[in-house]
């Protein structure tokens, strides 16, 4: 059995005591090997100044993340479930793409380069640009042009235009040219007795084979 020294004063190794908790930091070399750390109510976990925080293992949560500020994400990256990114997506690399891609009303798709590739939506119709060349894809046809010169299609038919000559050929009302037509370097025969056998009837401006 010891025996209590009456010289020593039990209130000064108290204070002693007391004054070392007030003093202490006691997370600054902490470490919690099992159970955990909760931090609830309106209580945040707050990393000032220079400090971090550096996970080794998995970061796993259930609510909603918002994080204001540059973002780096290294390594293999998978995202899971609607996305939905606002403002300007750049991509560097190459990319694959597994599935449909579907570019909303008003949008449109670029190529860029000297001469670039526009896939778009103009007043309802289908267009792809092949630098000044445009395509356009209607209900009732398509037309391809550049400037004055122009293909376009019905329902009915195919019309070249290269300014204000057209060429058309319609199920409807056949063969029509319009503008000047110049047949050069046709073969040549005799007159002798022949008799002209084609006519052009002023009114209609189409061609008869006369019998």
């Amino acid at each position: 059995m010891s025996l209590d020294n009456l010289n020593d004063d039990p209130m000064r190794d108290v204070l002693a005591r007391l004054r070392a908790l007030e003093t202490a930091d006691p997370l600054g070399f902490s470490s919690i090997t099992r159970g955990q750390l909760r931090v609830g109510g309106s209580a945040i976990l707050l990393v000032d100044s220079d400090g971090g925080v550096v996970i080794h293992g998995q970061l796993n949560g259930d609510g909603t993340l918002v994080w204001t500020g540059v973002t780096t994400l290294k390594g293999t990256t998978r995202f899971e479930g609607d996305t939905t990114q606002v403002g300007p997506f750049h991509i560097e690399g190459a990319t694959d793409l597994k599935g449909d891609m579907a570019v909303k009303s008003g949008g449109k798709i670029t190529v860029e380069g000297a001469n670039p590739i526009i896939l778009s939506q103009v007043a309802g119709a289908a267009q792809m640009q092949l630098g000044d060349a445009k395509l356009i894809g209607g209900a009732n046809g398509f037309a391809l042009g550049v400037g004055t010169r122009v293909v376009y299609s019905s329902l009915d038919g195919v019309v070249l235009q290269g300014g204000l000559n057209t060429l058309s050929v319609n199920s409807s009302t056949g063969t029509q040219i319009s503008g000047a037509l110049d047949l050069e370097n046709l073969p040549t025969m005799a007159r002798g007795s022949l008799v002209p056998n084609l006519y052009i009837d002023p009114t209609s401006k189409q061609v008869y084979r006369l019998v």
